[in-house]
């Protein structure tokens, strides 16, 4: 785990300038330095998309794989998994990519990522599930 750990930070220092990066600057010096190093849900060009956004949010504090299980086929559209995939193996990723696939809306919304673990998507999950690369 070590290797890979040693692996993520080194490639996140050679592909993003630190200086611009805002969980590097609140991790070491504990404030942004400047407006433009805010994270982009604090920056003021997205203020009114977001605030204009109709949303529905419910909050649920409990497991999540339990919580997705439970849920009925077609009763969500947006997901984020905020490092959620860093903290789970391969085998509980797939359970909640599964569940995504089938509770998800068509024409939904899945934001995770990846920073210390490189999951995949399970193959049965990816006739539903498509990556927009442009948007990543």
């Amino acid at each position: 785990m070590g290797d890979y750990i040693l692996e993520r930070v080194h490639h996140t220092f050679m592909n993003h300038l630190a200086k611009d990066n805002h969980w590097l600057a609140f991790t070491f010096l504990g404030r942004y330095p400047h407006r433009s190093t805010l994270p982009h849900y604090l920056l003021r060009e997205n203020y009114e998309a977001i605030r204009s956004a109709p949303t529905k949010v419910e909050i649920v504090t409990g497991n999540l794989i339990e919580y997705i299980q439970k849920a009925p086929d077609g009763s969500l559209d947006k997901f984020s998994l905020s490092d959620v995939t860093s903290c789970i193996p391969q085998g509980g990723f797939d359970q909640i990519m599964r569940n995504i696939a089938r509770v998800g809306r068509p024409g939904g919304r899945v934001c995770y990522r990846n920073f210390l673990a490189k999951h995949q998507v399970p193959e049965e999950a990816r006739s539903t599930l498509f990556r927009d690369e442009v948007l990543s």
